[in-house]
């Protein structure tokens, strides 16, 4: 099991195509069953060093939780504090102008950037135009006009050496998952683990859940990689008690678990399963 205790890092820049200023604490990256993936906790700038984007939609799915504050994702659309939404690959959302707070991020696809690919692109794009307003500014090599394209497309067709391919979404627009409104379960694995299950989502089962745990035990089968991070003070993993916004993953192929008291809660994200 790998696990990474927030505390044990500072915030960091980070570069971006988009206006606005983003600081993040990396919580885990890697491959999995056909797709890379990213953790992050990503803290966003206040007022003038807001983030802001353009309407706009990716190649990949997203899991956002806001931890602190309000995630705007859209003219009068907030995700709020505590609540858990999922971003389908496809789905248009935005313009957004996120003024102050915390989320934790997952972005997951087949074609999801490594940080190399991300950083070689980047730096690529900035010697043959500009990063404006989150669009890029550029010469058409073939026509030889100027051209404007979303910042983050850029980048992925840079990295990629082609075009992108934007797939139909499967839901139009991003979910909102309210964890309060849902009812506790004992799960039968260890009455003493309650579970709310908010979601599973497409044909490769991404699924979200919530968990207390009362003196319980998390079993974490090896069929796929699953994430487990931690809300508060008091989850336990290899040996030792862990505190709040830790992530712990269990990677395919290997059977890990998690203890806890006190009701300890934690948000449990199975990424996909391996394609039939």
């Amino acid at each position: 099991m790998q696990i990474i205790e927030a505390s044990d890092h500072g915030w960091k820049h980070y570069q971006h195509p988009r206006e606005g200023t983003l600081e993040v604490i990396p919580m885990g990256r890697g491959s999995a069953d056909g797709v890379n993936y990213n953790l992050t906790l990503t803290r966003y700038g206040s007022d003038a060093d807001a983030f802001v984007t353009p309407r706009h939609h990716h190649t990949f799915e997203q899991v956002r939780a806001p931890l602190v504050g309000d995630l705007n994702y859209g003219p009068g659309e907030e995700v709020p504090e505590g609540w858990l939404s999922y971003f389908p690959a496809g789905a248009p959302y935005g313009p957004q102008r996120v003024s102050g707070g915390v989320i934790l991020l997952l972005q997951f696809g087949t074609d999801y950037l490594t940080s190399d690919q991300y950083k070689r692109a980047h730096a690529a794009l900035e010697t043959r135009g500009r990063f404006e307003g989150g669009d890029y500014h550029d010469v058409d090599p073939a026509t030889g006009e100027a051209r404007v394209r979303d910042a983050v497309d850029a980048v992925w067709t840079e990295a990629l050496g082609r075009p992108i391919r934007h797939p139909r979404p499967r839901y139009p627009a991003p979910i909102l998952i309210d964890p309060d409104a849902f009812d506790w379960a004992p799960l039968a694995e260890d009455p003493r683990v309650q579970c709310k299950r908010l979601g599973s989502f497409t044909e490769r089962d991404v699924s979200l859940s919530r968990v207390r745990l009362d003196g319980g035990v998390l079993g974490l089968g090896p069929d796929r990689t699953q994430l487990v991070f931690s809300l508060g003070e008091g989850l336990e993993a290899d040996g030792k008690v862990r505190p709040r916004w830790t992530a712990m993953w269990s990677a395919r192929g290997e059977e890990s678990a998690v203890s806890g008291t006190g009701g300890v809660e934690a948000l449990v994200v199975q990424l996909p399963c391996e394609p039939a």
